[in-house]
């Protein structure tokens, strides 16, 4: 299995989306962050930053990937906009109607927050059609145009750091 796994990840990493322009922090108007669902800490941070982003006419998506296994028994509990660890297609790939509609959205910055860049995690990157993608910086070095530390930080130092270096950064084509 992991011999078709690497493959599947060379091929999608191959077929990468080339990265749109990014005119600098004032131009965003959409804002899609990829985090774990489990992390509670980052929830309530995320939930203040994206009600701050909001006030300034930046559209914020959030992703949320949880570690659990979904059932035809938890079916009801279902969250909007969160993926499954189980659900993905023979690759490795989420294959739900749910992620590909938010995979396939146009942003102007994606945030994939998430420390762990394992399973369906290590695909993610390689399919958001953005301008600028920011990433941590102990993964995968090829994926992000942007890392960030997020190791020994509170999430609150993460976004102002995030937000300062995009403040920065002003085109990139």
């Amino acid at each position: 299995m992991i011999i078709g796994r690497k493959y599947w990840f060379k091929k999608v990493k191959s077929q990468a989306i080339e990265r749109l322009s990014f005119r600098g922090w004032e131009e965003v108007r959409t804002i899609a962050v990829v985090v774990l669902q489990e992390d509670q800490e980052l929830s309530a941070v995320l939930d203040k930053v994206a009600d701050a982003w909001h006030h300034d006419n930046k559209q914020v998506q959030v992703l949320r990937v949880s570690r659990m296994k979904m059932t035809k028994s938890k079916a009801s509990l279902r969250e909007h906009n969160t993926i499954y660890w189980n659900e993905t297609n023979w690759k490795g790939i989420p294959n739900s109607s749910e992620f590909n509609e938010f995979v396939n959205r146009q942003y102007d910055v994606v945030l994939h927050l998430c420390k762990q860049n394992d399973g369906l995690l290590e695909f993610l990157p390689y399919l958001f059609k953005t301008g600028i993608l920011v990433g941590p910086s102990n993964v995968d070095m090829d994926a992000f145009d942007l890392q960030i530390q997020l190791e020994n930080r509170t999430w609150k130092e993460v976004f102002q750091e995030i937000e300062n270096w995009l403040k920065k950064i002003k085109n990139v084509a």
